[in-house]
């Protein structure tokens, strides 16, 4: 067997102090000890970093390290290699699970890892205990960091070790707090593009003086958030469909029909379907990139938000924009207008059984539009709002008085006031008490 860092290693053929029917229950997978006698017993090696930016660099070469190390104690090891691993969540690491299992097995004798951390960060202090006590039950207390070998089974081992997981837990707090303070600051600093794969758009490298690509101190190659000169026809048909064309179905099918390049749909594990989709044109409409004013967040409040405002209740990532004028595909008053056009009236639902009867029929009393259909409420009853209801107000849709109003509330009015005008009589026309929308579009026509 070769060796995985300076020759510590070697096989049960060339092992004259371990006897030949421990040798026998030694697998390919295990490196045995060359530079002291081997004691008889495997420890499993965990190597782990947190993302995928961090797999390879020089801390897991560190942790690496960990194996001639535990060579010079006299162990063999099964390397169990998971990087690119958050520590947060033990069931979510497929490696760490493998070996708790060996560990039960009897493949293994105990655990190494560089530090405690490596182990497990879990804030909550659920997984702690648990890889704790499966140490203790199959493998004998066995656990062993640079410098220390723990016997967890003892009072104080056992006590330093729950210290040591607590503080990676709430280690993990500090550390994303920090992530997330230098990422305000350098949003407040310079623009910062979060969307990788956007049509039109691309990252290109930076490179020096010989033409070589600038590398940061982190390592990775320096790039920029470029306009993708491939794409500038299909930018081109896509803003003169908008302008023609009176609804977004309409703007897709006049695309696809005129064979404009679009955005790959993959189907199934066919080939790539390359089509125009009504939701991804409005996404385009409403994202401020395309006319030359990215914004470092577009979504609205969720757990990426509650970081920020952990570290500034006062920021709001949605507040941050820059204007890069080499990046606009066309200007804000055409976007502007496209979202007046095509957006107003549109509202994104669910398919559901339930149809809003008054749908068209009803009028915001402020600024005279149609209410749009906003779903149901907790109670289950259907409700209608203003198009302008809770936009802000520099932006032109902004109803100061937007109106929402309950369909059952509006149907008790119906049938209060307007029944008695439109009918001759208050026996002529009786509706039920939930009328469907055949009958109060006869009501209203006549």
């Amino acid at each position: 067997m070769q060796s995985i860092s300076d020759g510590t290693s070697r096989d049960c053929a060339s092992e004259d102090t371990a006897g030949s029917d421990t040798c026998a229950d030694v697998d390919d997978a295990v490196l045995l000890p060359l530079s002291k006698p081997w004691t008889g017993k495997t420890v499993g090696c965990y190597i782990r970093n947190s993302t995928a930016a961090h797999v390879g660099n020089d801390r897991a070469a560190f942790q690496a390290d960990m194996v001639p190390y535990l060579h010079t104690l006299g162990f063999a090891v099964r390397v169990y290699d998971e990087q690119g691993k958050s520590a947060g969540t033990l069931q979510r690491r497929k490696k760490a699970v493998g070996m708790l299992a060996d560990l039960e097995a009897g493949r293994i004798d105990g655990i190494a890892v560089v530090e405690v951390s490596r182990l497990t960060r879990d804030e909550y202090g659920f997984d702690a205990p648990l890889i704790g006590e499966k140490i203790r039950r199959f493998g004998h207390g066995l656990l062993i960091t640079y410098g220390q070998v723990w016997d967890l089974r003892r009072e104080a081992d056992w006590q330093m070790y729950q210290i040591q997981t607590m503080a990676s837990g709430w280690q993990k707090l500090s550390i994303r707090k920090y992530l997330f303070q230098g990422l305000k600051r350098a949003a407040e600093d310079r623009p910062m593009f979060r969307k990788r794969h956007r049509i039109g758009y691309k990252r290109d490298l930076v490179r020096d003086s010989r033409g070589e690509p600038v590398i940061r101190r982190n390592g990775r190659v320096y790039t920029v958030f470029v306009k993708d000169l491939t794409w500038t026809q299909s930018m081109e048909a896509l803003r003169c469909e908008l302008h023609q064309q009176g609804t977004i179905p309409d703007v897709a099918e006049a695309l696809n029909a005129a064979g404009v390049p679009a955005p790959w749909v993959p189907r199934g594990e066919g080939e790539r379907v390359w089509q125009w989709r009504g939701a991804y044109i409005r996404s385009i409409i409403n994202d401020p990139l395309y006319y030359g004013e990215p914004a470092f967040m577009t979504s609205e409040p969720g757990p990426v938000w509650d970081q920020f405002i952990a570290v500034d209740p006062e920021f709001d990532p949605r507040k941050v924009h820059w204007k890069p004028p080499e990046l606009a595909s066309w200007t804000r008053a055409e976007a502007v207008a496209w979202r007046h056009k095509f957006l107003d009236d549109y509202v994104k639902s669910r398919h559901r059984k339930h149809h809003h009867l008054l749908l068209g029929l009803l009028l915001c009393q402020t600024c005279g539009r149609k209410l749009v259909k906003q779903g149901i409420d907790r109670t289950g009853d259907r409700y209608y709002r203003c198009p302008g209801y809770g936009v802000k107000a520099d932006e032109t849709r902004h109803c100061p008085k937007g109106q929402f109003i309950m369909e059952k509330k509006a149907l008790q009015s119906l049938r209060e006031h307007a029944l008695p005008y439109l009918s001759c009589s208050p026996t002529c026309v009786r509706l039920p008490k939930r009328p469907n929308a055949m009958q109060l579009r006869r009501a209203t026509s006549q």
